[in-house]
């Protein structure tokens, strides 16, 4: 590893996706981990941009690329600056927020379905729209006192995550956006 400016910009640049400018998925871990070990309550929403197959079918990956940046410079906008905000996976984002207690995280989830819902992105002359489902858990301060007796950070995580995640998919099975 460099010592140098450079050395810093180029893990700095590893460790943002190239498309979003958001933490990749690695780094977005790695950081929730070390934001587990603190002792407050901690939010983690999931965010799915809804038929995200059907805008790169119809409309072409470069559209698709252009919905992903929007809906992840939307998102960022949103979050505080002590969330995470991070890209899981292809048209999947995530938000940690330390603090977050269930009405903080219910009302983000909900400001940003709204924010995808109304927002506009031209495209070949015309408006281009979508739509996003939002899941969520919250990893409680008591959950946290537990995890200190026995628990990793990682197995905190990977709980909190499937807790997100099947909120997440009771949401899609609900209408989505």
């Amino acid at each position: 590893r460099s010592g140098s400016g450079a050395g810093h910009a180029l893990d700095e640049g590893a460790r943002r996706d190239g498309l979003t400018g958001v933490l990749t998925r690695g780094a977005f871990v790695e950081a929730a981990q070390r934001q587990l070990q603190s002792r407050g309550a901690i939010g983690l929403l999931m965010i799915d941009l809804d038929h995200f197959k059907q805008i790169n079918d119809r409309l072409g990956h470069a559209a698709g690329d252009r919905v992903l940046a929007l809906a992840a410079r939307l998102v960022a906008a949103r979050c505080r600056a002590t969330d995470l905000v991070g890209r899981y996976g292809g048209e999947e984002f995530c938000v940690l927020m330390p603090g977050g207690d269930a009405r903080s995280v219910a009302d983000l989830a909900q400001r940003l379905v709204h924010d995808a819902r109304d927002a506009v992105l031209q495209h070949d002359g015309g408006a281009l729209r979508y739509t996003v489902s939002v899941g969520y858990a919250i990893h409680s301060a008591a959950a946290a006192c537990a995890a200190s007796t026995g628990s990793s950070p990682a197995a905190s995580l990977a709980a909190l995550f499937d807790a997100a995640d099947r909120a997440l998919y009771a949401a899609k099975r609900h209408g989505r956006g």
